[in-house]
């Protein structure tokens, strides 16, 4: 019955790792217009 408990545990704290993966940096938004868009047009 231990055992499972700590299995468990230690499967809760090893998923809870990958949730830090990310980084809490912004968002940068320098996105410019492809060259090959048409003028006027919504898609290329």
């Amino acid at each position: 019955m231990r055992i499972k408990i700590a299995i468990m545990l230690i499967s809760v704290f090893m998923a809870g790792g990958f949730c830090f993966g990310q980084s809490l940096s912004t968002v940068i938004e320098d996105f410019k217009p492809s060259s090959v868009n048409q003028p006027g047009k919504v898609y290329p």
